[in-house]
């Protein structure tokens, strides 16, 4: 019995330990080759771990449970669904990138911010 209870102590105290942690949740809306040349970039600058989901590789991502548990320090979006998935997300900063979105959301969620993907009327109506 002692043994038993000693080995529980040890996985319960090692296991924590032994958790794969990271630095920053990447969260992707689909696979894109613009995202992928975003993160290179965002890659080349800083040597970061990194944890990278991909919203429609999953049916149901909870991404408010998975930074609850891994607490990464920062979760960087590719998309609006990325950022969608971010709504109860209040504590962990999170930068939406190559969002439409971003600019909608007013102040109502301090922890957001990012580069929005807003083209002026002027200059797309040039290309039509």
């Amino acid at each position: 019995m002692r043994y038993l209870i000693s080995l529980i102590l040890v996985c319960a105290t090692l296991l924590p330990i032994m958790a794969e942690a990271y630095d920053v949740l990447i969260i992707e809306s689909r696979r894109d080759p613009a995202y992928e040349e975003v993160l290179k970039g965002f890659r080349s600058n800083r040597k970061l771990t990194e944890r990278v989901i991909v919203l429609t590789e999953y049916a149901e991502a909870d991404i408010a449970r998975i930074v609850r548990e891994d607490q990464p320090g920062l979760i960087v979006t590719f998309g609006d669904g990325a950022l969608a998935a971010t709504s109860k997300v209040r504590q962990t900063p999170v930068i939406a990138l190559m969002a439409l979105s971003v600019h909608s959301l007013n102040g109502s969620r301090p922890n957001v911010a990012g580069i929005g993907m807003f083209v002026q009327p002027e200059r797309y109506m040039n290309i039509f």
